[in-house]
């Protein structure tokens, strides 16, 4: 019995041994220390915010367009020089920050037009953030064409009350401008025109002309009915203004009105007052006489 109690308690004495031994063994857990992040770069969640270099400042052009979205448009800065001039230094986008020696610049602005602000300062060490807010306003010419799918004339911004174009385009897709008033030139068939549309930063200005235009097709022939290929022309009948030209059989797009129609070559053919509709198709036929044939030469006389 004696010895049985020592089997077990010699068992007993070396498993203790075992895992003390086995708890000595473990590498002991280290500090995991933080990362700390390196000089110049983000956090996660913040912006990286760039240094800036020694003995310079730095400039942020802050700029939206008529949607409120941000503009990548280009910026020229031009350092004073004296009271009445300034010398180009630099250009760059707007909304990203830009390096500058410290001193007082003009910005042009790249804008349709370009407009230039004046008086902008810049000091060492330092980041100016000039926020422009809304830069352009926008004029958006809608129309759809006699199938009733968007039309894709062209469309001019010009100076109110004159012919300097500031801008072009076509239709259906907005004009960028700064702000103020222009004429709209709306090159449909006849051309059309809108006076002093007004422009204003942050909104978009809508000339929705709906269905502007009907189709006219001409199609020529002679006596007989056959056919007959010709080139023709649309013209005003009030003053004989043309148009539009095309060929005979071709659709041409014209806003609705009163139109005469006239062949414009060989003989001269016309067919006045001839009705378009907006959306709807009209159809002249126009038809060509053959040219009547010269007369005959009398015969020579006989000399005598």
């Amino acid at each position: 019995m004696k010895n049985r109690n020592l089997i077990i308690g010699i068992i007993v004495a070396t498993v203790v041994l075992v895992i003390f031994l086995a708890m000595q063994g473990k590498p002991a857990k280290k500090a995991v220390k933080k990362a700390v992040p390196a000089a110049g770069k983000a956090q996660p969640g913040l912006p990286a915010k760039k240094a800036i270099s020694k003995d310079k400042g730095a400039l942020t052009v802050k700029a939206t367009d008529s949607k409120g979205k941000e503009v990548n448009v280009r910026i020229k800065a031009f350092r004073s020089y004296d009271a009445r001039s300034s010398l180009y230094d630099t250009s760059f986008a707007a909304n990203r920050m830009q390096e500058l020696s410290p001193g007082n610049y003009d910005l042009e602005i790249e804008t349709t037009p370009a407009k230039i602000y004046k008086g902008v300062n810049i000091a060492k060490g330092k980041e100016h953030v000039e926020d422009l807010g809304a830069i352009t306003g926008a004029v958006l010419v809608k129309a759809t064409d006699s199938r009733g799918k968007a039309a894709a004339y062209p469309v001019r911004a010009v100076y109110s009350r004159t012919t300097l174009m500031v801008a072009s385009g076509t239709m259906n897709r907005p004009l960028e401008l700064v702000p103020g008033a222009y004429d709209i030139e709306i090159w449909t068939a006849p051309r059309q025109l809108r006076r002093d549309v007004k422009v204003e930063a942050g909104k978009e200005n809508l000339i929705d002309l709906g269905c502007a235009t009907g189709s006219l097709i001409v199609k020529t022939a002679d006596e007989s009915g056959k056919a007959v290929k010709s080139n023709v022309r649309v013209t005003r009948p009030e003053n004989g203004e043309a148009v539009l030209s095309g060929k005979d059989g071709q659709p041409m797009e014209l806003l609705p009105g009163i139109y005469d129609v006239e062949t414009m070559a060989g003989p001269r053919h016309v067919k006045k007052g001839n009705t378009v509709k907006a959306g709807e198709e009209t159809v002249v036929e126009l038809i060509i006489q053959a040219p009547k044939p010269a007369p005959a030469a009398a015969p020579a006389k006989p000399k005598k």
